[in-house]
């Protein structure tokens, strides 16, 4: 296992391996479009993929270096696939990054020098189901951005492996395999695309279409710095930096900065990592955010029959969204009226009553009554979170 984590990066040509290289990056991975489910560059042919790797295999300090080959598997694709891999054998990478099992046999059979990384974006994250994935040969696994701490603490406690985990960078949330936006923009070229969320103003959402469909983006990029002493609790192999889609001098940024962060881990104070957070903050046109890392409330049971949080409450409805400083999207189970007396109960079962709830539809005309409104927007009260409930006291 690695003391200290590699600076991972994904790299698509000569001149980004050179300067991320030089801002800090250990471990390169190298991306093309055909092979690679979420590349946002143009495809190459497995010879000009061998090129890149042989120049990132010639830069000194030698780096470790990964392919990414994580499409979704059809048949048509395979002799493609076996192409590149039979290019691959006389140079081969320390890693191949893959995501569908039916790409597994074909690393162990082609490239047995080259440990494969199963990428778990998307995939189950329990401790079994990672365990029979190490059973079938996979020494390294990314872990979903989804896990909160407390699970990753108990995975990587429970199994021992190579584990990467996103600490940096864009966070997909979807994803579909149709070309959604092909008809709407009108081009054909592949690029990031900004879009502000029409009901909830100041609020971007990224969108990116490949030959591999349509992917979305999250409204906050990924930055773990601000939870640095729960990161270097996790035995991590890999701290990965996803920032596909931006600039090199953005992302030679963003290295500089986690590079300043290890080479001094142990002489960082708050005053330093509020410095860092405020840099990073400054250079990025999205909000940074933790994400799930401190909590995914998004899972949380109520129908846990030996919890009593809801003993002493009449649930009307859930909380779907929050706009802080703005207002509250309730999915209602029955009718309520703007003269309700009415609380929020939080997961932690903290009871946060309203003084006005400010009632009205999805346009924000104010209602008297919710009636034939299943989902209506009440007023933002501070303390609101993730997994809350609408209720009203019984008695």
């Amino acid at each position: 296992m690695t003391t200290i984590p590699r600076l991972t990066i994904h790299v698509t040509s000569p001149e980004e391996a050179t300067r991320y290289h030089a801002a800090g990056a250990t471990h390169l991975i190298i991306d093309n479009s055909y092979y690679s489910n979420r590349s946002m560059v143009s495809s190459k042919d497995p010879q000009d993929i061998q090129s890149l790797l042989k120049f990132c295999q010639n830069l000194s300090p030698k780096p470790t270096t990964s392919i990414t080959c994580d499409v979704v598997l059809h048949n048509h694709m395979v002799p493609s696939i076996i192409t590149l891999f039979e290019t691959l054998k006389d140079t081969p990478p320390d890693y191949i990054r893959f995501q569908d099992l039916g790409i597994l046999p074909l690393i162990q059979e082609i490239l047995p020098q080259s440990k494969a990384t199963y990428i778990n974006e998307t995939g189950s994250s329990n401790v079994e189901s990672l365990r029979a994935l190490k059973t079938l040969g996979t020494p390294s696994i990314q872990l979903n951005n989804e896990l909160p701490y407390s699970e990753i603490k108990t995975i990587t406690s429970a199994l021992a492996a190579e584990w990467q985990l996103q600490i940096h960078g864009h966070i997909l949330i979807q994803h579909s395999h149709r070309q959604l936006l092909k008809n709407v923009t009108n081009s054909t070229k592949q690029k990031f695309i900004r879009s502000e969320d029409q009901d909830f103003k100041g609020r971007f959402y990224h969108f990116f279409e490949s030959d591999h469909g349509c992917f979305m983006f999250g409204h906050f990029d990924r930055c773990l710095a601000p939870v640095l002493d729960k990161v270097l609790k996790c035995p991590l192999s890999d701290w990965i930096i996803d920032c596909r889609g931006l600039e090199v001098a953005h992302n030679e940024t963003v290295l500089n900065h986690y590079k300043a962060l290890l080479e001094d881990i142990k002489g960082i104070n708050k005053d330093r990592l509020d410095q860092i957070q405020d840099a990073l903050a400054a250079q990025s046109d999205m909000p940074l955010k933790i994400g799930f890392f401190n909590v995914n409330k998004t899972d949380i049971d109520w129908r846990d029959q030996k919890k009593s949080k809801t003993t002493h409450y009449h649930v009307l409805g859930h909380c779907i969204d929050i706009q802080k400083q703005g207002h509250i999207l309730i999915e209602l189970e029955e009718t309520i009226k703007h003269t309700d007396q009415l609380y929020i109960l939080t997961p932690e079962e903290k009871e946060l009553p309203f003084h006005k709830p400010h009632l009205s539809n999805l346009s924000g005309t104010p209602l008297e009554s919710s009636e034939s409104h299943p989902i209506v927007k009440l007023n933002w009260i501070k303390g609101v979170t993730a997994g809350s409930k609408l209720v009203r006291l019984l008695g």
